[in-house]
Order: C-alpha cells, then structure tokens, then sequence
C-alpha cells in the first residue's frame, strides 16, 4: 500500500483507494488522528461515489473536496461525526438530520440542505 498521508489541518488520514473500514480505524486509533479527508480531485484518487463511507461509522471528523457531485445518503450512517466540512459543487441532496452530534459545519452551499436545524 502507498505512503500513509496526513493532512496538516484538523490532523487528518487522507483517504486512499483501497483502504478498508478495518485499516482506517486502527490507524486513526494508532496515530491518533482527527478523522478522515476524502480528496478527490486528482485523477489517481478521483472517486465514482462515496457510499463506502456508510461503514465509518466511528468517524468523528469528515473532510470532502471534490469537482464530482456525489450521492450523500452515508451520512445517516456517521452518528458520531463531529465535524463535517464538504467541499463539493452540486445539487445532490444533503441531509444532515441523522447526524445528531453535529458540532461544525463546512459546506459549499446549495439548495438541497437538510436538517441543519438538528444540529448542535
């Protein structure tokens, strides 16, 4: 597997095509990181979709950049995210609703947002 990468802002594990729920988890424990930073603009790391995310559930802080709109359903599945910060033009529906411990928000603004009124 390539070189673990870690963004410098919020202490972050740069997602990585092939990464497992498993190997995220324990590195996050490892090293005591904030969470996870999904960049996927370069087109080594571009991403179809992000739905893999419905099984990390443990994360507690999300970072998503993109130049592709993406399906935003999982985030019913992150309980414990603390801090979300979604970097990505579109018109996909994002309903933040289930994401009850909510504490920062980031988020390139449109149309379809839901559920901020839930949040802490």
């Amino acid at each position: 597997m390539d070189k673990v990468e870690i963004a410098p802002f919020d202490n972050l594990l740069v997602y990585k095509k092939g990464y497992t729920p498993g190997f995220v988890r324990a590195l996050i424990s490892e090293k005591k990181l904030g969470g996870l930073r999904i960049f996927s603009i370069l087109k080594d790391q571009k991403l179809e979709t992000i739905d893999f995310l419905n099984e990390y559930d443990f994360l507690e802080k999300l970072d998503i950049t993109s130049n592709s709109d993406f399906n935003f359903s999982f985030l019913n599945s992150l309980v414990n995210l603390k801090k979300l910060s979604i970097n990505v033009e579109g018109s996909m529906k994002i309903d933040l609703g289930g994401i009850k411990k909510l504490e920062h928000l980031s988020i390139k603004w449109r149309k379809n947002i839901k559920g901020v009124e839930n949040c802490i």
